[in-house]
């Protein structure tokens, strides 16, 4: 995958079902400070990003409870 632009605002859904199985390992996001030059094609002036929200599902594919 390649990034040509960055938006204001940047939006991750990372879907974590894979064949009836929920994937239940840990993502390690930084709070602050995502830098993602590393990972684009036309470097912009504003590129770094800070955690604003997060939503979380506990429980299992078909059963559970939506956090923010």
């Amino acid at each position: 995958m390649e990034i040509y632009n960055t938006p204001p605002i940047l939006v991750f859904c990372l879907q974590r079902f894979k064949s009836g199985h929920k994937n239940s390992d840990l993502i390690d996001f930084p709070i602050v400070g995502l830098d993602l030059k590393p990972f684009v094609k036309v470097h912009q002036d504003n590129m770094i990003y800070d955690l604003y929200g997060v939503i979380n599902h506990s429980g299992s594919l078909n059963f559970g409870h939506y956090t923010a």
